[in-house]
């Protein structure tokens, strides 16, 4: 684990043991203070695919990582978030194009993107 970080080994096999999502959202809850990271959290507690997760966790690391790049602008993050940027750009093509030759609806593309 890394040294500092927010969550100790004994909680992290304590939350990988919890069976019921609430039970894992609220225990989250009581670890993390970032107000978009608790919005994510709320926002996930209704979704039943593991995709909408990923998707809406993955939005708010990119809307995180925008913010800090432009708190530091003569840094590496700026190249850091538009390598990362890039890389969910790309993901999203390959997405489209899967989807559209396997014939299936916008709807459901859409909800696979990352924007």
């Amino acid at each position: 684990m890394i040294p500092g970080g927010s969550f100790s080994v004994e909680e992290l096999q304590r939350l990988s043991g919890l069976e019921d999502r609430d039970e894992f959202i609220d225990a989250l809850k009581r670890q993390v203070r970032t107000a978009p990271l608790l919005n994510a959290l709320e926002a996930i507690r209704g979704k039943s695919a593991l995709h909408e997760i990923e998707v809406a966790l993955t939005r708010v690391q990119l809307d995180q990582m925008e913010r800090i790049s432009k708190r530091y602008p003569f840094s590496i993050l700026p190249v850091v978030v538009y390598l990362e940027e890039k890389k969910y750009e790309v993901a999203n093509l390959r997405a489209l194009a899967r989807g559209k030759e396997a014939g299936l609806p916008g709807e459901r593309l859409q909800g696979y993107l990352v924007m």
